[in-house]
């Protein structure tokens, strides 16, 4: 999602309660609205934005989404390099967006440096106005368009990318539920540098992430 898009939505939340919290003075001029002392009506709150049923609402850290086979064929706990972390990223997106990024390396021995999987999730909150699918689809519109022609649509999860052929690499964008994830694969042997096998590796890894995060919808 842009930065763009984000303000006005929330610069159109604000607007709505602004103009709720104004009268008008004898004198036409415009002034806060107060709630005075014993008041029979005060100001209800607005409720806070909630999660829909069938929305996930939290992601946990995503190597713990991969299946024991998958864990076992990456060996990424073998590797030091191997992390993930949790990126606020800026103020703005920080309190509707929860953010992983992942770098998974497979060691390939003395000969080779490591391959490199790489996933960035994006977990999704409902905002004013939008509930937290909407916003993720909406999320995920602006990346199919940056995306351009040459990625084709794939069937996995709700709706998927896939990048066109590169040798050494492979990556799928997608989005399940109120979740979009970027999931790439690199090779370190440029010996063995391939676009079909660095796609199945993402498309494999990204299977695993959809099983697991379709589960974690309620």
């Amino acid at each position: 999602m842009t930065r763009g898009r984000f303000r006005i939505v929330l610069a159109g939340a604000v607007a709505i309660v602004t103009a709720g919290c104004a009268t008008t003075g004898s004198g036409g001029e415009v002034s806060p609205s107060r709630t005075s002392i014993g008041s029979s009506a005060p100001i209800a709150p607005s409720p806070s934005p909630t999660f829909r049923p069938g929305e996930i609402r939290s992601v946990p850290d995503p190597r713990t989404l991969f299946s024991p086979a998958l864990r076992k064929a990456l060996r990424f706990d073998e590797y030091d390099g191997s992390e993930c972390k949790q990126d606020k990223g800026d103020a703005e997106r920080a309190e509707y967006i929860d953010v992983w990024s992942c770098d998974l390396f497979t060691p390939r021995g003395r000969e080779a440096d490591a391959d490199l999987l790489a996933v960035y999730t994006e977990f999704h909150h409902p905002i004013p106005h939008e509930d937290a699918t909407t916003f993720a689809t909406s999320d995920f519109a602006v990346t199919r368009e940056n995306s351009g022609p040459e990625w084709s649509p794939v069937a996995l999860g709700d709706e998927a990318l896939q990048a066109p052929a590169s040798v050494g690499a492979g990556r799928i964008r997608l989005r399940v539920r109120n979740v979009t994830l970027e999931v790439s694969a690199y090779t370190g042997d440029w010996k063995r540098r391939s676009s079909t096998e660095e796609d199945r590796r993402a498309r494999r890894a990204a299977t695993d992430l959809v099983r697991s995060l379709t589960g974690l919808a309620r």
